[in-house]
């Protein structure tokens, strides 16, 4: 069997203050930058981990991803000021909106991972959510006639796959963009969503056809029409045989609050609960058996232990004063004591 894949959007989002896709040498970038850079993206069911109407969530380095049947938001965080002292930004949000898309059609979810995700935000434990199972696939059948649509992540970015069943049409495929500033085409043919608090890139559109195992490339690129939408332009390619349009846009814990709230270490005992510490501008951080229950000053230190599979606060406190404060690192002795 012949297919066709269409590569068209692969989504890089630039932040001011986040350097999420950018190529720096080792040097450049801490361990713990380094690590994050190969965190791949899981997709959860929606649970009420973040006000929206969508499906599944998932997210990068200073955005979220929601996902509807018939579009997909980008929630880029407020960016800081230059000594990181409060926020100089409200969120952005970047809506791609499936032009004509089958509505009524439900998201699959395919390849469960084996991490889990948990959520520890605020003070009211009744409001934590914790073992939301995470997916390496999500699938959505007949989005258009003939036309099946499947997400998932690559290097960081996020990606999503048109399968188009012989025969199907590639003109009805469109895109309408909301919450963006500006929308322009580089030399490349990249399209750079330029809103408040950064620049959502989608990159020229990779078009290929596999035979026997061989790819053949199909010329093909975007079309930017009135309203802020936009559509593909593909070359010839055997209309007799399916056809891939694809737009390129273990355990992992949450735990945040009402404000600004920045993990900045790490640390694992000889038992396997891990210890974070970091600065938050919050006055809900969640608090167990808490030796300061209050932020006392306009930012303060957070301390918090997890049990080991990292879905039990076992304890957590504020610590700081009246001015700013900051936590930088934490590490733990074998005895269990913090540094």
């Amino acid at each position: 069997m012949r297919w066709i894949f269409f590569s068209c959007l692969a989504l890089l989002v630039s932040l001011p203050n986040f350097n999420l896709f950018a190529q720096q040498t080792s040097s450049d970038r801490s361990p713990a930058e380094s690590s994050l850079e190969r965190i791949p993206l899981v997709f959860e069911p929606y649970r009420g981990q973040a006000e929206s109407s969508a499906q599944f969530v998932s997210r990068g380095n200073g955005y979220m991803v929601f996902l509807a049947a018939d579009k997909t938001e980008l929630v880029l965080s407020p960016t800081r000021d230059v000594k990181g002292q409060g926020m100089k930004s409200e969120l952005s949000v970047v809506t791609l909106e499936f032009l004509r898309a089958n509505k009524r059609i439900r998201l699959e979810a395919s390849d469960l991972l084996p991490g889990k995700s948990n959520y520890f935000i605020g003070k009211e434990s009744s409001n934590w959510i914790a073992g939301v199972p995470q997916y390496a696939r999500i699938n959505l059948k007949a989005i258009y006639p003939g036309i099946d649509l499947v997400y998932y992540g690559n290097d960081g970015m996020l990606e999503c796959d048109f399968v188009l069943s012989p025969g199907a049409d590639p003109g009805v495929l469109g895109l309408r963009v909301s919450g963006t500033d500006k929308i322009s085409a580089d030399v490349s043919g990249n399209l750079l969503l330029q809103a408040g608090n950064g620049t959502v890139q989608l990159q020229k559109p990779t078009i290929y056809q596999e035979m026997k195992g061989v790819r053949h490339i199909v010329e093909g690129k975007f079309i930017l029409r009135a309203d802020n939408e936009m559509g593909f332009i593909v070359g010839d390619y055997d209309r007799n045989e399916p056809l891939v349009v694809d737009p390129v846009l273990s355990y992992s814990t949450l735990i945040g609050a009402n404000n600004f709230t920045q993990v900045q270490g790490v640390a694992v005992d000889l038992s396997g609960n891990v210890f974070i510490a970091g600065t938050t501008y919050a006055t809900n951080y969640p608090t167990v058996a808490a030796f300061q229950s209050t932020n006392h000053g306009t930012s303060n230190v957070f301390i918090t232990k997890l049990n080991p599979a990292g879905n039990v606060i076992l304890y957590s406190t504020y610590l700081g004063g009246s001015l700013f404060d900051t936590g930088r690192a934490i590490a733990v002795d074998s005895a269990e004591t913090l540094m």
